[in-house]
């Protein structure tokens, strides 16, 4: 499957400095939601991508007072 292909299927893979900045947060944070699981991470060798759609469904939960 064509990285583009993969990108409309399952949304863009974003690097932990962009899910920083897309939530106003600092990277040291979005590496603990990454290690405790409550974002989910897709690991390229030694790169670590976070799906837009696992990006979206952890803020939809924050939303709905799913946060701790």
């Amino acid at each position: 499957m064509s990285g583009q292909s993969y990108s409309k299927a399952h949304g863009a893979l974003l690097s932990v400095a962009n899910v920083a900045e897309a939530l106003s947060v600092s990277e040291r944070t979005v590496r603990r939601l990454l290690a405790s699981g409550e974002l989910s991470v897709v690991r390229l060798g030694r790169s670590v991508r976070i799906r837009q759609l696992d990006l979206d469904a952890y803020i939809g939960r924050q939303l709905r007072g799913g946060g701790r």
